[in-house]
């Protein structure tokens, strides 16, 4: 028997014990319908990202489904705390999908709502997500910025369109702008402190409050040299809505003999639910000096995605190419399939042709392991030091410079094969795009057609004798990569 058939009888074997929860076996039951989940860039949907501004890339939520009109404890499908994670933006808005296991709706037709919630937490209990935002997280506020989504109600499997997630803070951020008053030092390594906050607590997904205020005491930041968008000027805290009646801001400035300063809150001080707290501290020689502004809903206006020179489909690098040009047509790399949700101006662009080769001539651990970033397997696989016992990499090492040794890892310009995780956010892309639009831009200018039906080799390896495969309508999973068995691949390059 063939090794192919082999691995073919194991998959299905084991989808069979283990329900296909993992595997790209297709249920029988055509009345199945997978959910998808967007988010419209508004207000509602801001929270805080590495830059404060806007949701990233791979940023995972959790997702309840349950019977229309009833609690949480109605769970539907087994859609319980079901991590989707954020892959692309396009035209503004936000798409979610699973990280392993898709959410279906009923088949008897039943509406359905649905609740929602960020950071994703696998630690659930009773529906309870237990908060802390202690002095340690604070460097990374990505991390304990809760927002929460409950508006997603009466959904059917006949809902034309993907399930509206709109989100709101649930915590309180306070921000603090350094100002130099005079005789003021440098304050680049001021820190900040604030006494007597409640820094745990409970969040109840059932009905998004907070309770349960627990382990009081200090919470404070400061400058963070690490991170490229850090402010030495300009640091915030986020806390959990509470009064601070009995709290007392300090501040301590950098190499000074009298360096420490403190402010009492006002008695009627409350940090609310889903509020910005800004003020600003003047620092001089003498002391400082505390001013709080207007308190305003926790909504940056710089959320919107930048507009850039290119969207899903075009052309790279240039997407106005007059098709009857041939000479124009012959520098056409490919057809973008990613664009950073950050900046569209980057992206990742599918070249035009597809190599069907073997993985591997061999069996061995290649260290080809990486699941996010191809070129770090294209990497491994050069510092084996024999490319022609790798015929799909060799074809694609070929595409680029011989002397390329893809020690960069973000190198831009350089033709790489996509790792797991890479392929599958373009296979989304690229289903979310439509496939036969895909192909018509492929095809109109020479290229090769994405196959429906076929699996496409990745770059991660999955153990010494198979590597990862993947298909465009997110499914993947591994077969033998070396000696005969060969799948199509694809190649992509980041702009």
């Amino acid at each position: 028997m063939k090794p192919v058939l082999h691995v073919f009888i194991l998959l299905v074997t084991c989808c069979l014990l283990a329900g296909c929860n993992e595997q790209d076996i297709n249920h029988p039951d055509n009345d199945l319908v997978a959910v998808t989940f967007s988010m419209a860039d508004s207000p509602a949907s801001t929270r805080v990202s590495d830059d404060g501004t806007q949701w990233s890339q791979y940023d995972s939520i959790g997702i309840f489904m349950m019977e229309s009109g009833k609690g949480i404890e109605f769970i539907v499908e087994g859609a319980d705390n079901m991590k989707f994670r954020q892959y692309f933006q396009v035209s503004k808005r936000c798409f979610f999908f699973p990280d392993m296991i898709p959410i279906y709706y009923p088949v008897d037709g039943r509406p359905v709502d649905f609740i929602s919630y960020y950071p994703f937490n696998r630690n659930i209990t009773d529906h309870i997500y237990p908060v802390d935002v202690s002095s340690e997280y604070q460097e990374m506020p990505k991390y304990i910025d809760i927002v929460y989504s409950d508006n997603a109600k009466g959904y059917t499997k006949n809902s034309t369109d993907s399930v509206n997630l709109a989100f709101s803070h649930k915590l309180s951020k306070l921000t603090f702008t350094l100002k130099e008053g005079e005789g003021a030092p440098d304050l680049t390594d001021t820190k900040i402190k604030i006494s007597n906050l409640y820094r745990k607590a409970d969040f109840d997904l059932s009905n998004g409050q907070i309770t349960n205020l627990a382990s009081p005491g200090e919470i404070g930041v400061d400058y963070n040299p690490r991170d490229p968008t850090s402010d030495p000027t300009r640091l915030s805290l986020i806390v959990i809505p509470q009064k601070a009646e009995n709290s007392i801001l300090t501040v301590t400035l950098p190499n000074e003999q009298d360096n420490r300063y403190e402010w009492k809150f006002p008695p009627s001080t409350e940090f609310m639910v889903g509020y910005q707290h800004p003020y600003t501290i003047t620092v001089s020689k003498t002391g400082i000096q505390v001013s709080q502004g207007d308190i305003t809903d926790w909504t940056d206006t710089s959320t919107e995605a930048k507009v850039g020179s290119y969207k899903i489909g075009d052309y790279y690098p240039d997407p106005d190419v007059n098709l009857n040009d041939l000479t124009e047509v012959a520098k056409i790399l490919g057809v973008i399939v990613w664009l950073d949700p950050l900046d569209s101006h980057h992206g990742k662009v599918l070249g035009l042709k597809q190599f069907q080769l073997a993985w591997a001539t061999d069996q061995n651990v290649d260290n080809a392991t990486d699941q996010d970033n191809g070129r770090k397997n294209m990497k491994a696989i050069h510092d084996k030091g024999n490319w022609a016992a790798y015929p799909v990499f060799n074809r694609v090492h070929a595409l680029n410079d011989p002397a390329e040794d893809y020690s960069d890892e973000n190198k831009t310009h350089i033709w790489y094969i996509p790792a797991l995780q890479e392929a599958l956010t373009i296979g989304r892309v690229m289903n979310s795009y439509g496939i036969d639009a895909l192909n018509s831009r492929l095809t109109a200018i020479g290229g090769d057609e994405i196959n429906r039906n076929s699996y496409y080799f990745s770059s991660t390896e999955y153990s010494d004798r198979y590597a990862y495969y993947w298909r465009h309508s997110y499914q993947w999973s591994y077969a033998y990569k070396w000696d005969s068995t060969t799948y199509p691949t694809r190649y992509i390059m980041a702009f």
